[in-house]
């Protein structure tokens, strides 16, 4: 992976109301205090990820145009975004991509890139359900890795719609109506049935080594 091929895949990404930021190795900022504030405890490791997220985040909304502000951690993890923000942002061996649009425009947005390597294989019954396994193909663990991705995208943008945690098999995607869909899996359960109807739209783009998997829902 490398930051040109990552500016490469995101430049494929644009779409109208959404911005997006990289940041790449060796790259460093300061955090805001209430971002500091969530890292502690918190492994090297750990920080530079962090950091570099928050550096992706805000170069996603200097693009956009809006107001730059801190991006705290919320205590699942998530990030807490600016009052009239809404975005998603991923890390994968040193790089991480952000994106962010207005809540005005859109209910919630989910990335997420991963390196273009095939799936271990006794993972694949985890990630896909049994429709999806059947249309994996002959390329069969880099399959399965995009479908991984697809639904970690699309779940990280229906999260803060519903704030219901669940598995991989809670969710089915189809290829050919670019969407993700809500499945009778009892992880689903906890669903109000409007939310549960709504349709997650997705896209992805794979080159250079790279899978960058988005998941966009319009307000």
């Amino acid at each position: 992976m490398t930051n040109a091929s990552l500016k490469a895949l995101v430049d494929r990404a644009k779409q109208p109301g959404l911005a997006f930021g990289v940041a790449g190795p060796d790259e460093s900022a300061p955090l805001y205090p209430q971002e500091a504030a969530c890292l502690t405890t918190a492994r090297d490791a750990r920080r530079v990820e962090f950091t570099l997220g928050r550096l992706a985040a805000r170069r996603a909304m200097r693009s956009l145009g809006a107001r730059l502000g801190a991006i705290p951690m919320a205590p699942d993890r998530s990030p807490i975004w600016p009052e009239g923000l809404v975005g998603s942002i991923t890390h994968s061996d040193g790089l991480a991509v952000a994106v962010a649009g207005y809540s005005k425009d859109w209910l919630g947005l989910g990335i997420d890139l991963e390196p273009a390597t095939g799936l271990e294989v006794d993972l694949i019954d985890e990630i896909a359900r049994p429709e999806e396994r059947a249309d994996l193909g002959d390329q069969r663990p880099l399959a399965a890795k995009r479908l991984f991705s697809v639904k970690e995208a699309a779940y990280k943008a229906q999260y803060p719609i519903t704030g219901v945690l669940f598995g991989f098999h809670a969710l089915r995607v189809s290829w050919a109506d670019g969407a993700a869909h809500y499945t009778d899996h009892p992880e689903c359960a906890g669903i109000m049935a409007a939310d549960r109807n709504r349709i997650l739209p997705i896209r992805q783009w794979c080159d250079d080594g790279l899978i960058l998997s988005l998941s966009a829902i319009p307000r």
